[in-house]
């Protein structure tokens, strides 16, 4: 019973999800849901923290890391949603 129940909620998730689309991302061909398409800045923590200083020296070292792990990979593309370093802009 609880497995049917299961299965019937992801099918309606499914027929809820946005078009699945493909477009180069820092040279890779890579898959998105279409409304989530370039949001990843929005969305990641890392733009409101005071630590993010890319480009230099000075970054978040979490963040250099995430970024090379993104680079290193076509896989992924990761905002930051949760952060133990977090610093407020003040």
């Amino acid at each position: 019973m609880a497995l049917s129940i299961v299965w019937t909620k992801r099918k309606e998730k499914d027929k809820n999800m946005s078009k699945v689309i493909r477009y180069d991302h820092h040279g890779i061909n890579v898959a998105v849901q279409e409304h989530l398409r370039g949001k990843h800045t929005e969305h990641c923590l890392c733009y409101l923290c005071g630590k993010f200083k890319p480009g230099t020296s000075e970054n978040c070292k979490w963040a250099n890391l995430n970024y090379a792990r993104c680079m290193a990979t076509p896989i992924v593309v990761s905002p930051v949603f949760e952060c133990a370093e977090f610093v407020n802009i003040v």
